[in-house]
């Protein structure tokens, strides 16, 4: 594995594995869900595997629980030596003690990443399924806007709730589901967390861009693209994988 020093230019990636994963559940399924093993490997590596296959990515940032730090360090060491990339010089590979909050970890990662690259993804390590393809139609917009993250349009009506009750309903024709990867360029980054206010919690980068009055690019990406998050979600990851698998692993 080696250290972050990618020279300029191109794209890095910050790889989110600091949650505690506390609405995983219990018991068999308890545990930090990003390093569950799915179809005979830990889940984190599928997003390992499809950013190390992009040659515009040069950087890859692994945020992880600072508790867990010598073993996913071993989880990703094990993962690189059977990557080409990883074992040369076109790739780095670096680890990061995550914060208390997933902003504090996301914002760790951009800061190990320093001035390495112009832009920066940040993706969910329990977002198996994100696709070549879609990462890479996302890069084009992030180099062209500024800013951007894949989702896809809402299909179900969207209320605001208050109290258990229904409140309002939103325009369902301008409403999104928002996934990861979201990118932008590493100063527009750096420049909305100098100006988030002190305490408040972003939910994603995307929100922490808005605060700083930078706007992102919508690109539209796959709905097999969830993020592991409840009890059953992996059975639904498994499934989809599976479905690919017995098309031959295409993007």
């Amino acid at each position: 594995m080696t250290e972050t020093g990618a020279s300029s230019g191109g794209f890095a990636v910050v790889l989110a594995a600091a949650g505690s994963g506390t609405r995983f559940g219990s018991g068999e399924n308890s545990g930090r869900k990003q390093f569950m093993e799915l179809g005979g490997r830990p889940l984190v590596t599928y997003s390992l595997d499809v950013f190390a296959s992009i040659s515009e990515v040069r950087v890859i940032c692994v945020v992880a629980p600072a508790e867990e730090l010598e073993a996913v360090g071993g989880l990703v060491k094990s993962w690189s030596n059977g990557c080409p990339r990883a074992t040369g010089q076109d790739l780095a590979i670096s680890l990061v003690s995550g914060g208390q909050s997933r902003q504090e970890s996301v914002s760790l990662g951009v800061e190990a990443i320093g001035e390495t690259c112009e832009w920066i993804l940040v993706h969910d390590a329990a977002r198996p399924l994100i696709e070549p393809g879609d990462v890479r139609r996302l890069m084009a917009a992030v180099s062209k806007h500024g800013a951007a993250a894949l989702g896809y349009p809402a299909t179900d009506s969207v209320k605001r709730e208050e109290a258990g009750m229904s409140e309002q309903g939103l325009d369902r024709s301008r409403t999104w589901s928002v996934q990861t990867p979201q990118g932008a360029t590493a100063e527009n980054f750096r420049e909305a967390y100098s100006l988030a206010a002190e305490g408040e919690k972003y939910t994603d980068e995307l929100a922490l861009l808005e605060a700083a009055g930078i706007p992102a690019r919508l690109v539209e990406g796959s709905r097999e693209n969830i993020k592991v998050t409840l009890p059953g979600d992996e059975e639904l990851a498994r499934f989809f994988l599976s479905r690919r698998d017995g098309a031959g692993g295409d993007d």
